[in-house]
């Protein structure tokens, strides 16, 4: 009966997942006191080939393929021995309401830790530039770890 349930649901829901199946069929069981949890109901749709892949998005973000000028690494056989040695750079996107916002990181190689940020608005250079004066100011450490020396 349930796996009845299910395809009738899918006939207008093809790629419903198994937990939003689970709470829509609550009431169908209740009325035909079928007890059954939700990893069983996985387990059940699994043997039937009944369980909705999942797709994977892949964003690519990284174009390395450009007419511009690429620079070459130049720390690329360095290992830092201790803090404020090597700095690196990054930059991701947040995707909010509709729109992107950009944070730059500056990050001490040696502790990992995030030495300056910026989130802006844009991917301009002015953005990263930010992030970079906010890891000079403090000297590689943490705002509050500044304020207490």
């Amino acid at each position: 009966m349930i796996i009845q349930q299910v395809k009738h649901i899918r006939k207008n829901h093809r790629r419903i997942g198994t937990r939003k199946l689970f709470e829509m069929m609550q009431q169908f069981m209740l009325e035909h006191q079928i007890k059954i949890g939700r990893d069983a109901l996985f387990d059940l749709l699994s043997a039937h080939h009944l369980l909705v892949r999942k797709t994977r998005r892949r964003i690519k973000t990284t174009n390395s393929y450009h007419r511009f000028r690429k620079y070459p690494n130049l720390i690329k056989e360095m290992k830092p021995l201790a803090t404020n040695q090597i700095w690196v750079s990054d930059i991701t996107y947040w995707k909010l309401k509709g729109d992107h916002v950009y944070i730059s990181f500056i990050t001490d190689a040696y502790s990992h830790k995030i030495v300056g940020h910026h989130l802006g608005e844009t991917l301009e250079t002015e953005e990263s530039i930010q992030a970079l004066q906010k890891a000079l100011r403090h000297g590689g450490r943490e705002p509050s770890e500044s304020n207490s020396s």
